[in-house]
């Protein structure tokens, strides 16, 4: 067998290869902190490969969901519970637990579309449905519970496993509700630290895998039977999981929770073959394997329809289950594919499914007089919007159900933030502030911020920006109107568009950043038009008489914007697709009230590729702007608290 070592080196590779590449038949998935990774190592090809996932912080516990190609984990730092797709895109949130939380444990039925996990914080065990629409919460079990771990499931008969590792160590059984629980293994004879299960349902056994005892022992599935399988001193077992007749163990294999070199092992079940499959800088924490011929082929009673329930379904046998409530309003699952728009009189916030055209006005305000949204924005890690309020003269963020209203900066009097852009990346936002004739910056994980720009600008509007190679465009409606271009810092500012030949008041801009055409909306000369990103080529492809075009994003090759047409007091207003060679365009919608600013959100078209930024802040201080090549820079300077605005 290869004993493979992760270097630096191949870890990088790894990353450049794995973007695209197909996901393998059988693999394992490993969590690692220090730094953080999720490894993906292909058991047919001995291929291994980091999963490009940003913002990792601490993950612990992992689990694969074959239905959407998903990975799941914990993050025990951010104490949240967060989804990807198997290339590391489209990252979601899928919980933010509370401040005392610290979720080790996580187990995924994919037949029932649910995901259990301990947390060891609150003393809890969780269980979330996955559903397309709704993401339901429901306390399973809250007391009796020490320092629980592991958390292993049978998905046939809703039943599931956990160690707990507290004063009196101890492995535990109990249907998904928390009903009919019972200890299998207890006390210091055979436990001492358990922290890692793996369950042969066929085989009728649970092992399990102690830290401070350096064993692997295993029971049977009533607590009958039990013994010692393997014995390795001067190991410290983290994470384990079972494939036919070979447990895979990652081992810390020193007494230090901060050990520098980690590995797995594969260690059969009869306990007589042990190999060293890898070895890697940093610490290895829970493991998975996913095989295509693994997967339960039995039916499900939840598998259909919920099994008719209206909130949660658990499996109880393979046909029959159980429904039950959710202990709160659920989070929900955005669609693939949809707008964010803003609107004035009525002052709102509204999602629009782009494919069914249904509409939810999103509740971040009961009083609709106390702000005016402006600019929107949407943060896809954390489903989180933001939006500009130039009544107030701020910065707000909430949930995308409108939940957790938050102030992101709170500027001083005088303030017309217009514009808004959220570079998810590399967790900043950029804003353009009319009334104090500026473009600044906002540090996302702290909410303090950086005046890029103070200089030389009149009336800015919209911004937007190249992500990948830190470059910030705006639109300046002043007496001279105008289109510029500069990197995140302020540097190598450039005018593109300048002058009423091409401009009146453009406000909206688009970036075709595979293209590279930014496309504006002016509403005063009631055009669209566009400009290479480096203002050589300058072109007119819509001029319409009674339009009034204020906001604009885009969509491959679809212009999304919102027409406020000419008469200024209009009860509706129009949201126009319009074709970026300009020969098509049709209504798609018609909206209540006076439209500002739209978005589109599409996992099709979720910003991918490298970003010098995205993964542990650069190794920045304080702020890390990219720069092109998946390079970037380091702001060295003193950040103003948002409450000094």
């Amino acid at each position: 067998m290869t004993t493979w070592l992760l270097s630096c080196a191949l870890i990088l590779a790894a990353q450049v290869q794995d973007v695209q590449a197909r996901t393998p038949r059988k693999f394992l998935l490993v969590a690692k902190s220090g730094p953080a990774n999720i490894h993906r190592i292909d058991l047919s090809s001995s291929k291994i490969s980091t999963i490009p996932i940003d913002g990792l912080k601490k993950p612990i516990a992992v689990d694969y969901d074959p239905v959407e190609g998903r990975v799941y984990w914990t993050d025990v730092e951010e104490r949240t519970i967060r989804s990807a797709k198997d290339g590391g895109s489209n990252v979601r949130l899928l919980r933010q637990l509370g401040q005392k939380a610290a979720p080790h444990g996580l187990s995924l039925d994919s037949q029932s579309r649910l995901l259990i996990y301990t947390d060891l914080g609150e003393k809890v065990f969780g269980l979330i449905t996955l559903y397309s629409k709704y993401n339901y919460h429901h306390i399973v079990i809250d007391s009796d519970i020490d320092v629980p771990r592991d958390i292993e499931l049978d998905k046939d008969n809703g039943v599931m496993y956990w160690t707990d590792v507290g004063v009196t160590p101890k492995i535990e059984r109990a249907n998904y509700d928390g009903t009919d629980r019972k200890i299998l293994v207890s006390g210091f004879e055979l436990l001492d630290l358990p922290v890692a299960l793996a369950l042969d349902k066929h085989g009728g056994r649970l092992y399990w895998a102690d830290a401070a005892a350096q064993l692997i022992g295993w029971t049977d599935l009533e607590g009958q039977s039990t013994g010692v399988l393997f014995r390795k001193p001067g190991s410290r077992f983290f994470g384990m999981d079972i494939y036919k007749n070979d447990l895979y163990v990652t081992d810390w294999r020193n007494n230090s929770p901060q050990a520098a070199t980690t590995y797995i092992y594969r260690i059969n079940t009869d306990g007589k073959t042990e190999k060293k499959l890898l070895t890697a800088f940093g610490r290895l924490n829970d493991i998975r394997f996913y095989g295509d011929e693994t997967q339960t082929k039995e039916s499900n009673a939840c598998r259909i329809n919920k099994g008719g329930c209206t909130y949660i379904c658990i499996p109880t046998s393979p046909n029959s289950s159980k429904c039950l409530t959710p202990d709160d309003s659920p989070s929900i699952t955005p669609p693939r594919k949809f707008m964010l728009v803003t609107t004035s009189t009525p002052n709102a916030i509204k999602r629009i499914d782009i494919n069914t055209q249904d509409t939810f006005v999103i509740p971040v305000d009961r009083s609709q007089n106390r702000q005016n949204p402006m600019a929107v924005d949407y943060d896809p890690p954390n489903a989180r919007i933001y939006w500009t309020d130039i009544k107030r003269g701020a910065i707000r963020s909430a949930n995308l159900d409108g939940s957790d209203v938050m102030v992101v900066c709170q500027f001083n009097p005088g303030s017309r933030p217009y514009g808004m852009s959220v570079d998810s990346l590399s967790r900043l936002i950029f804003y353009t502030d009319a009334g104090h004739r500026l473009i600044g910056m906002v540090r996302m994980s702290t909410n303090n911020y950086l005046t890029v720009l103070d200089s030389d600008i009149d009336m800015p509007g919209d911004i937007e920006l190249d992500k990948h190679n830190g470059v910030m465009y705006w639109t300046d409606a002043g007496v001279t109107p105008k289109i510029e271009r500069a990197n995140y810092d302020g540097t190598d500012r450039r005018i593109l568009v300048s002058g009423s030949a091409n401009l009146d008041m453009p406000h909206g801009l688009a970036l075709d950043r595979v293209g590279q055409r930014l496309y504006w909306a002016d509403g005063e000369s009631r055009m669209i038009g566009w400009t290479d990103v480096n203002g050589r080529k300058v072109r007119e492809i819509l001029r319409t008489p009674s339009s009034s075009f204020f906001g604009m994003d885009i969509s491959l090759n679809t212009l999304f914007v919102t027409d406020r047409i000419t008469e200024s007091k209009a009860e509706a207003t129009y949201i126009r697709r319009i074709s970026t060679d300009g020969k098509r365009q049709d209504q798609v919608i018609t909206v209540e009230g006076r439209l500002n600013d739209i978005r589109i959100y599409s996992e099709d078209t979720e910003d991918k590729g490298p970003n010098g930024c995205g993964r542990n802040n650069g190794g920045c201080e304080e702020i890390c702007v990219p720069t092109p090549d998946n390079n970037n820079k380091c702001l060295f300077t003193t950040l103003k608290d948002k409450t000094e605005l």
